[in-house]
């Protein structure tokens, strides 16, 4: 018999809708056009120690898990992402856009890691965030702890 860790995930699923443009592509990509993306962000939180909310057989409650994240749906959502590279940021920011600047291009991968580095260390069962930018397009980020 093998010896295993007794592990429960709960997820809770967010939606933004945003408008972003990734500079620095190769001319003529698609994507160095301004374009928007319906996200769907799903936050998966995991435990396998006594959970916080044991005597209610919880790991999060998801009344908490929503008001944690309401950056989501107040600061992500109808906003423009952007690079604080862009060459184009300064003329962006002339149109008064609901803005969220980043550090990096605001690439599927880059937004799956900003939300969990944003929101690990206040919400310490955050495993991973996985970002959809459509039928075909997801990336995750979470980290596995190396002994």
């Amino acid at each position: 018999m093998s010896n295993t860790i007794p592990v429960t995930e709960i997820s809770k699923v967010f939606y933004a809708r945003c408008g972003h443009k990734l500079a620095h592509l190769k001319e003529g990509h698609k994507c160095l056009n301004m374009h928007g993306e319906f996200y769907k962000i799903t936050l998966s939180f995991v435990q396998n120690l006594k959970p916080t909310y044991m005597s209610l057989n919880m790991i999060m409650d998801f009344d908490d898990i929503k008001e944690k994240f309401k950056f989501i749906e107040n600061e992500i959502d109808h906003a423009f992402l952007i690079s604080k590279n862009d060459p184009h940021l300064n003329q962006i920011k002339e149109l008064g856009l609901k803005l969220v600047i980043l550090d990096y291009l605001p690439t599927v991968e880059y937004i799956a890691y900003w939300i969990y580095k944003k929101f690990k260390p206040i919400v310490p069962y955050l495993y991973k965030v996985t970002v959809v930018e459509s039928k075909d397009n997801e990336a995750s980020y979470y980290e596995i702890p190396i002994d």
